[in-house]
């Protein structure tokens, strides 16, 4: 009897102890701090992790829709405080309400590539200059669905809150006062950009010059083309053909070399910029010319 009491108390004993700790991590994942994110941003990805639970990916405040917000993989570097890559994962199909993902806990800061290629994927950057170094071929007009990157530096709360950013611009060219627009043709755009941001405006030396048609899709009498970031001292140009609204078929089409200005002057292209240009007269004038991100 004395055994039987002994053994029994143990295992009570046993149990009870494992109700403490399982009721401690419950806790400790459904007691967390919730991250702030701005609901209004599409392309955010957060990434949480404790020493009790594995990390887990949430991405995007809204569903993805379209090329410019679809995101099939993403790979993320862990880094350490001085910035050497400790763990890299490559998650596959991320979904929406979350995916657990092992993770070191001693990471710092999370760099992150949305879609990256093949050789992104196999490029296995020892720390972040090597993986800043990172280039994207643009030689084709960047394809679907666009590459995008960011970083996060992780919180007390084990959050690394990360927007994501693409490496070029959008640039929509329309017709404005009768004039139809017809077709595009990007000059002068370099065929490689940086995947992350440098901290000063850089083309790689590795970089060419090239010229592209668009696929000239009108809609609503615009074309909207993507380009690399490009600098002022050598700028993109858009060879632009159309007709004004009224010119009979014995008149030429228009041609139009317009380059992205401010105030008569050129300016770079930034990455991660919509650009909006109205075209409206006879010579090569823009009516109006707005820029955000996207």
């Amino acid at each position: 009897m004395l055994i039987f009491n002994i053994k029994f108390c143990f295992m009570i004993k046993k149990i009870f102890s494992v109700a403490i700790i399982a009721l401690v991590l419950f806790n400790m994942a459904g007691c967390r701090k919730d991250p702030t994110v701005d609901a209004g941003k599409e392309r955010i990805i957060v990434f949480f992790s404790t020493e009790a639970v594995s990390a887990s990916l949430i991405k995007a405040t809204q569903p993805a829709t379209g090329a410019e917000l679809t995101i099939n993989e993403v790979i993320v570097f862990g880094t350490d405080d001085v910035g050497n890559i400790l763990q890299t994962e490559l998650i596959q199909n991320p979904s929406l309400s979350g995916q657990a993902i092992e993770f070191l806990r001693r990471v710092e800061t999370i760099y992150a590539i949305a879609n990256p290629s093949t050789d992104m994927k196999n490029s296995n950057p020892a720390n972040v200059a090597a993986l800043k170094g990172l280039i994207a071929n643009f030689a084709n007009a960047p394809a679907s669905p666009f590459l995008m990157s960011g970083s996060g530096v992780v919180d007390a709360d084990r959050y690394a809150v990360i927007e994501l950013e693409k490496p070029f611009a959008k640039v929509e060219i329309a017709g404005g006062n009768g004039f139809e627009i017809e077709s595009v043709t990007v000059i002068n755009t370099p065929d490689k950009g940086f995947v992350f941001p440098q901290p000063t405006f850089s083309v790689p030396g590795t970089a060419g010059r090239i010229d592209y048609p668009t696929v000239n899709t009108v809609a609503g009498n615009k074309i909207t083309v993507y380009v690399a970031e490009n600098s002022a001292q050598n700028p993109t140009q858009f060879l632009v053909t159309g007709k004004f609204a009224g010119n009979n078929d014995n008149i030429p089409i228009d041609l139009f070399y317009i380059t992205l200005q401010e105030n008569n002057e050129d300016i770079d292209i930034e990455r991660n910029t919509y650009y909006q240009v109205i075209i409206n007269a006879k010579t090569p004038k823009m009516l109006s010319f707005t820029k955000s991100t996207f």
